[in-house]
């Protein structure tokens, strides 16, 4: 398709999904219709309280957000 959304449960920096992104944008740029896109977690402290959680971890919905954005463009 020429997009690529990297969904990941761990930090996004630093993270699996930064390492798969920063690959694909050095061998197959100029192959992407649309930046990249990663779905993980903030690079913050994980929340100890459940509305704090419900707030910092990534749902399907990101996912499907994600790939909606990168497929508006053209």
């Amino acid at each position: 398709t020429g997009r690529l959304v990297v969904a990941d449960s761990g930090w996004r920096t630093g993270g699996v999904s930064a390492e798969i992104t920063a690959q694909v944008a050095e061998k197959a740029f100029p192959y992407l219709k649309a930046p990249p896109r990663r779905v993980a977690l903030p690079d913050l402290p994980a929340p100890t309280s459940l509305p704090l959680e419900e707030a910092y971890y990534p749902k399907a919905r990101h996912i499907v957000e994600a790939g909606k954005s990168i497929c508006a463009t053209a």
